[in-house]
C-alpha cells in the first residue's frame, strides 16, 4: 500500500509547481510590461488585458477587409503588435497579417487601426488602414 504521506507531498509540489510556472509563462507570452510604468506613451490601463482586447478589436476589423479572411494568419500574442496609447481610451495598434490576395497567394501585409475601447463593455470602434 502506498505511503500518503509522500502521495501528498508529490501532490502538493505539483500544485506549487504550476501556480509558480502558470503566471511567469503568462507574463512572458502576453508581453510582461507593466502597463503603469511603459515608457514613451506605450499604451497604459489599469487592466492588464486591455492589449489583448484592443488588438483583438484590430484584428477583427482588418478580418472585415481582407479578400479571404479565412486564411488571415496574424502573429500570435501581443509581442508582434505595437500598442500606444493615443489618449484616454483611444490606441494605435501596428502590426501585419499574412492572408491569401485575390489571385490565391499569401502575402504579408502591415496595418495600422486607431481603436477606442472601453474595458467596463464588449464594444470598441476601430478605423483601420490596411497595405497591401
Amino acid at each position: 500500500m502506498k505511503n500518503p504521506t509522500i502521495s501528498t507531498g508529490k501532490s502538493l509540489l505539483i500544485i506549487l509547481a504550476v501556480l509558480i510556472v502558470l503566471p511567469v509563462g503568462c507574463t512572458m507570452l502576453f508581453g510582461g510590461t507593466n502597463p503603469s510604468t511603459a515608457p514613451n506613451g506605450t499604451a497604459q490601463n489599469s487592466t492588464p488585458n486591455y492589449r489583448i482586447a484592443v488588438l483583438s478589436c484590430a484584428e477583427q476589423r482588418i478580418k472585415g477587409m481582407l479578400k479571404s479572411p479565412s486564411t488571415a494568419d496574424f502573429p500570435w500574442g501581443t509581442s508582434k503588435a505595437q500598442i500606444t496609447l493615443v489618449e484616454g481610451t483611444t490606441y494605435e495598434v501596428s502590426s501585419y497579417v499574412d492572408a491569401q490576395n485575390s489571385f490565391g497567394a499569401m502575402i504579408r501585409s502591415n496595418y495600422t487601426c486607431r481603436v477606442t475601447y472601453e474595458p467596463n463593455t464588449t464594444m470598441c470602434e476601430t478605423r483601420c488602414k490596411l497595405e497591401e
